[in-house]
């Protein structure tokens, strides 16, 4: 059998209240030691590092609705605000544009007829605009015949009697003489302190007779551009329209307030003719005297009567409800009778018949156009 050694004896663990002895080499210490004093060995185990306590979980975040079709998401109110200023922006300048439109019809184009004029046989018409635009026509094709700005509106027109020159009255005074087809000046006359309402020229195609607002009378000589005689002004009379016959040898005029009346005179020495009470002229309007003074015509609101004026008989009448005339004139034959009308037309009649021919558009591209786009403006 094998012998069987004893075991060493191991040291005893250290107390806390008396001495100890090494675990290592089994030398006695004493308590409190930390190291033995015979091989070095530690007599305290090292103390655990020291543990971190570990995080609080963060709080879970909170859940968002879910849009659904049936319930949508609420919309911020900025949107709302945007979409409200964009309608307005755009209404705003639709209404721009219309008003611009609107004001350029008003303003820039011309929209009614200053004044109308035949020459003797007929065959042409002269009409003027308030964009200071004279006219010439062909009667029987209404077809331009030739067209002349001048430097300021216009209104009296007068044809000599063979159809040579014409004369017009402008408002910066003088009258303005043109040899005809291709208007090119021939001279002017100056003399009138008023507008000029109406012109004439005699037989001899040089003596012109004119007539201003307040009954001043002036013949001239056109060929000599001198002042043969007339009347001066009268400062209490007024005359809102004049015109005289195809012959010069009468003058029919309107007068204004108190009167507000008709009255048709001899022009060599103003001797009354006819005369149209109130109750049938409560405001003046536009006057043609026809050849020899055979046929009166008078507008007022959109209505024309016809007068024989040797006996003050009324004619004819007739009414012009979409036309509003703002210009009269009548063909020395007394064939013919143009109306020019606030809507930039002018409107030839049969004037035997009281039919209409056909129409003229004195008023440009433009203003066609425009009047087109805005007929009730």
């Amino acid at each position: 059998m094998t012998e069987q050694r004893p075991h060493a004896p191991r040291p005893e663990a250290p107390t806390g209240d008396g001495p100890g002895r090494c675990p290592a080499c089994g030398a006695p210490h004493q308590p409190g030691d930390r190291f033995c004093g015979t091989c070095g060995a530690p007599l305290q185990a090292p103390e655990p590092p020291p543990v971190e306590p570990a995080p609080a979980p963060e709080p879970p975040a909170p859940e968002r609705p879910v849009a659904t079709e049936a319930t949508p998401a609420p919309r911020p109110p900025r949107r709302a605000l945007r979409r409200l200023l964009v309608v307005f922006v755009l209404f705003a300048l639709g209404a721009g544009s219309y008003l611009g439109l609107r004001i350029l019809a008003d303003e820039l184009a011309p929209t009614y007829v200053y004044g109308l004029a035949f020459s003797a046989d007929g065959s042409r018409l002269a009409s003027t605009g308030p964009d200071r635009s004279l006219r010439l026509w062909d009667t029987a094709s209404g077809q331009p015949a030739g067209d002349l700005e001048l430097p300021y509106g216009h209104h009296a027109i007068a044809f000599t009697p063979d159809g040579g020159r014409l004369a017009v009255s402008t408002g910066d005074g003088p009258i303005r003489l043109f040899r005809l087809p291709d208007l090119t000046p021939a001279g002017e006359l100056a003399g009138h302190a008023h507008d000029v309402q109406a012109l004439c020229f005699d037989a001899d195609g040089t003596t012109l007779y004119s007539v201003d607002t307040h009954f001043g009378f002036a013949v001239w000589d056109s060929g000599q551009a001198t002042r043969l005689g007339g009347l001066d002004p009268r400062p209490e009379s007024v005359l809102q329209q004049a015109a005289f016959s195809a012959d010069c040898s009468l003058l029919a005029y309107g007068s204004g307030p108190p009167d507000n009346d008709y009255r048709v005179v001899r022009r060599i020495n103003l001797e009354p003719v006819l005369h149209l009470a109130p109750e049938y002229s409560e405001q003046p309007g536009q006057f043609a005297l026809g050849l020899k003074g055979s046929l009166f015509f008078g507008i007022r609101y959109g209505h024309i009567t016809l007068w024989r004026v040797s006996s003050g008989e009324v004619a004819r009448s007739l009414d012009f409800e979409e036309v509003y005339p703002t210009a009269l004139a009548i063909s020395g034959d007394n064939r013919f009778f143009a109306v020019g009308s606030g809507d930039g037309a002018i409107h030839l009649y049969d004037a035997s018949k009281g039919t209409p021919l056909r129409t003229l558009r004195h008023a440009g591209a433009l203003a066609a156009f425009l009047m087109d786009l805005f007929p009730g403006g």
